[in-house]
This record gives structure tokens, sequence and C-alpha cells, in this order.
């Protein structure tokens, strides 16, 4: 399921830029809810993204009242919900957890038998989103390459969402 919730965020990226390309409307709104439930029926990692729309939304704000735009966050959100709540609903009420993730854990025999700390989270998930490309497996070493790396594409995509916003206006 890693080729599906990378081409909803390739598409929620699209949506974004076309967004701040041509302005927000309520079609574009739905869009994006869709879109970002369906990521989230992927996988859950694709939450983050949800951020960036709002961000993305706000800078969009022109002769828009803040009415306005609070109602095209508020059809992103019920798209997201409509299209993945359900999702997360059911496993809350079967499993006591929303992710199922520890119901998962239990049926491979990986069941961690306590919570984790903020270090072994952080561990994990340096580990497990520090793949390159390339390789497809294992953590990037050393840690400065990964750090650098993940600076240098957010500052190009923050470069980038200003360089579309000032050409739009």
């Amino acid at each position: 399921n890693n080729v599906p919730v990378f081409t909803f965020a390739a598409l929620l990226t699209w949506q974004l830029a076309h967004i701040l390309r041509y302005g927000i409307s309520t079609r574009s709104s739905v869009i994006l809810g869709v879109l970002l439930g369906l990521g989230l029926l992927s996988k859950l990692y694709i939450a983050p993204l949800a951020g960036s729309i709002v961000l993305i939304v706000l800078l969009t704000r022109k002769q828009e009242s803040w009415q306005q735009m609070g109602r095209y966050l508020a059809l992103i959100g019920l798209g997201t919900v409509l299209v993945a709540g359900w999702w997360y609903i059911r496993n809350q009420l079967l499993y006591d957890d929303f992710t199922a993730a520890a119901y998962i854990e239990e049926v491979m025999g990986t069941e961690i038998e306590r919570p984790w700390t903020i270090g072994e989270f952080w561990n994990f998930g340096t580990q497990t989103f520090g793949k390159t490309w390339a390789e497809g497996i294992g953590p990037v070493d050393p840690a400065w390459v990964r750090i650098a790396s993940d600076i240098t594409i957010w500052l190009l995509i923050i470069a980038t969402i200003a360089v579309i916003h000032q050409r739009r206006t």
C-alpha cells in the first residue's frame, strides 16, 4: 500500500499547486478532502499533509472572507471524514485502537510489552523513514545526511510555494 499513498500524496501536491495558481474553490476543497481521505485509507503517515493543506489554503486568501476560508477548510475536513473516518471508527470499536496497530503487532507476533518512549519512537521514525529511494532498505547513515536532505527538501518546498504564490498575486 505504499504505491497508493504515494499516488495520493502526489495528487494532493498537484491539487495544492493548482490551488496556489488559480485559487481555492468549493470543487478543489472537495477534491482535497477526498484525496486526503483516500491517502489516509492507504497509510496513516500521510496525515501530516493536512497541515500543509491548511497552510496553503490560507495562503490563497485574497478577496475571500475568513468565513469563506473556514467553509473551504470544513469541506476539506468533511470530505476526509466521509472517505476515511469510517475505517478509523471501525478500528476503534473493534480493537479499541483507531489505527489497529496493537492488533496487527499481536497477530504478527511483534507485540511490544509497553508503550514506546519518545526516544524509541524517534529512533523508529528515523530508521524507518530515513530510507533512500536507491537502496530501498536500511537507514541512511550518517544521521546528518538524513537531516541535511530533509532540511533541503523542506526549503525547496517552501521556496516553490512562495514562488507560485508570488506569481499568482
